[in-house]
């Protein structure tokens, strides 16, 4: 006798009602999401026919999933603007790419612990991380010179902080295990 293939429907909720007692109730909402994402995407049934293109058209459903992001910080005081759709306007984009990564890395996770084989896994998807800004000293002490009181104070233990951790973070990287 063959084993019953494990159905994916079947297999979401096991995992979700497994992950309910482990992770808080934000994971629980981001795992939730981006299984059904993936179920949106892949119409099989059982796991076990699951191959490397379902996983491939998941990451194009997902680059392709619209988002509204507001242009404005608050709604508009303008008499009228709610008529005029104005009062908060939002523009169309697409999640981005560090989303992507983290909505692929969770259904590999949930997919993986319900038995998929490793080998249809591509690899997740990149994104760039933004350099962080680094000051000249010249601009450090024109800030300086516009802060006053214990704001000045904040700015120094800030800067000093980031400092330390610039420092550190360069020792830790000249550190060769060997």
């Amino acid at each position: 006798l063959e084993p019953d293939p494990k159905s994916i429907e079947k297999w979401s909720g096991t995992y979700i009602e497994k992950n309910s007692v482990l992770v808080g109730n934000g994971q629980l909402r981001q795992i939730k999401f981006a299984i059904s994402l993936f179920r949106e995407s892949c119409k099989k049934t059982y796991i076990d026919e699951l191959a490397e293109s379902d996983l491939l058209n998941f990451l194009r459903h997902l680059s392709a999933l619209p988002v509204f992001r507001n242009l404005r910080n608050t709604p508009s005081m303008r008499r009228r603007a709610a008529q005029r759709r104005e009062r908060c306007p939002a523009k169309q984009q697409t999640i981005g790419a560090r989303t992507v990564s983290n909505y692929y890395k969770t259904v590999v996770r949930w997919l993986r612990q319900g038995g998929v084989d490793a080998k249809i896994f591509p690899p997740p998807p990149r994104f760039e991380q933004p350099e962080v800004t680094i000051y000249r000293p010249d601009q450090i002490k024109s800030l300086y010179a516009l802060v006053t009181g214990s704001l000045r104070i904040a700015l120094g233990l800030m800067l000093s902080v980031a400092s330390v951790g610039k420092r550190l973070r360069s020792h830790i990287s000249r550190i060769s295990i060997s």
